[in-house]
């Protein structure tokens, strides 16, 4: 009930206490809450919060989170999976299955968890978000900085990637080309086949 409350200090004691608790009993109740569409969004969404807060979530339930309708939902159930590392095949799958989600939030929330969730690999993701996010100004600027640490040992991962036909006429992966030009003339250590495949895709 205090998740209901209209005094946003109930509503964040309650969605804590009910975390701590995280009894069966309690998590079935937020799990009804979370994906009863006749309650108030702002308490299925303190009780989401109270849930992922507990570290796990049932598979299904997450699941569902994130073929859900409503963005915020798909992209709290990308965030958590990204805060758990490890997840289930099926979650893996359905967060790799948003990299083109129509929300820039949920797109944003895939380029976060690229590098944290278990099992995937995350220059593919990066680079097909940076693909798909259109006009957007913050996420090319996420995509970077969780790429950038990634191009001292896979360069070469990444230019395979981005040559692809799919990418190759991008404008947001053709923006980002100088900096990883400069990122990989920049490696600890050099590699003449790695600058030669480098030249011959700036020169496609």
């Amino acid at each position: 009930e205090r998740l209901h409350s209209p005094n946003s200090y109930f509503r964040d004691l309650a969605q804590r206490l009910l975390g701590e608790r995280n009894t069966p009993s309690v998590r079935a109740q937020l799990e009804k809450l979370v994906l009863a569409e006749d309650e108030p969004r702002k308490a299925r969404l303190h009780a989401l919060w109270a849930l992922v807060g507990t570290g796990t979530l049932d598979p299904a339930f997450h699941g569902r989170l994130l073929t859900h309708k409503d963005p915020a939902y798909r992209a709290w159930g990308v965030r958590a999976a990204g805060n758990f590392g490890k997840v289930d095949r099926a979650i893996r799958t359905g967060v790799l299955g948003l990299v083109k989600d129509e929300s820039r939030d949920v797109q944003l929330q895939v380029a976060i968890a690229a590098r944290k969730v278990e099992g995937v690999d995350p220059i593919p993701v990066l680079v097909g978000v940076l693909a798909a996010c259109g006009d957007d100004k913050l996420i090319p600027h996420i995509v970077w900085q969780n790429l950038q640490p990634l191009l001292e040992d896979q360069a070469g991962k990444f230019l395979a990637e981005v040559s692809r036909p799919t990418f190759r006429k991008s404008r947001n992966v053709t923006a980002l080309l100088p900096r990883v030009v400069e990122r990989v003339l920049g490696r600890r250590q050099a590699d003449p086949a790695l600058v030669l495949a480098l030249f011959r895709m700036l020169a496609r």
